[in-house]
């Protein structure tokens, strides 16, 4: 899993991801705004850990395969993600060995 980080971080993590987001977003999605796709990615971090310092930085492929993916799949009524759904960047949970029993 990725490092913990704050909550100004992550804050600001999801600011810098949306301001990434939005310019490409708008050539498909005209009446979208950076408020929409903070939320769409905070709740989706909430349902779904995701390491955002990698989301940030992922080339123009999987930074658009996971934004337009969350916008398409995560549903605002319920905050759950549909359609199975996961993103690339979601956080890689820990490896858990479990003893098996003779």
């Amino acid at each position: 899993m990725p490092a913990a980080i704050t909550h100004t971080e992550q804050f600001n993590l999801i600011s810098n991801i949306a301001k990434r987001a939005l310019p490409m977003m708008r050539e498909h999605i005209k009446k979208i705004s950076h408020l929409d796709i903070i939320m769409d990615i905070d709740y989706t971090n909430k349902v779904i850990p995701l390491d955002l310092q990698k989301f940030l930085y992922f080339d123009n492929f999987n930074f658009m395969h996971d934004i337009t993916g969350i916008y398409v799949n995560f549903n605002r009524e319920t905050l759950e993600m549909e359609n199975c759904f996961r993103p690339r960047c979601a956080a890689k949970p820990e490896l858990v060995i479990q003893e098996q029993k003779p």
